[in-house]
């Protein structure tokens, strides 16, 4: 999910959401490094459409196992979730909605990256 979905997710309509599965997923980077996530299925009703699905929160990746189980046996402890979709697609939906700290660092990261390009590129920063 993208930036603005996440600021804008602090906004959207609640709904009590019923836990049916929660479990680690982890993917693998090109870098071989291993990135874990709590993966949240529930179901909730919309309108009188039931939906399913939920994402943790739109940044959830973690290097340590230990943090993504962290947050998954804080899921797991719940029997009905709280949690916020989009308004004009309920398939998009998540536990902690906003931005979190990932965001801004990729924002830094990405910020970073193009400056120090333009100021190369311009010979003020030679290597």
């Amino acid at each position: 999910m993208g930036k603005e979905e996440a600021k804008q997710s602090k906004t959207w309509p609640v709904a009590i959401a019923t836990l049916e599965r929660c479990y680690l997923k982890h993917h693998t980077s090109n870098k071989s490094v291993r990135y874990y996530a709590p993966a949240i299925q529930c179901r909730f009703s919309v309108g009188g459409n039931v939906y399913t699905g939920t994402e943790y929160d739109f940044s959830a990746d973690y290097t340590t196992r230990a943090k993504a189980q962290a947050k998954l046996d804080e899921i797991s402890a719940l029997k009905q979730l709280m949690i916020r979709y989009k308004p004009s697609d309920p398939f998009t939906n998540v536990y902690k909605p906003g931005m979190h700290a990932v965001h801004f660092i990729r924002q830094l990261i990405g910020f970073t990256a193009v400056l120090i390009s333009s100021l190369s590129m311009l010979g003020i920063i030679r290597y």
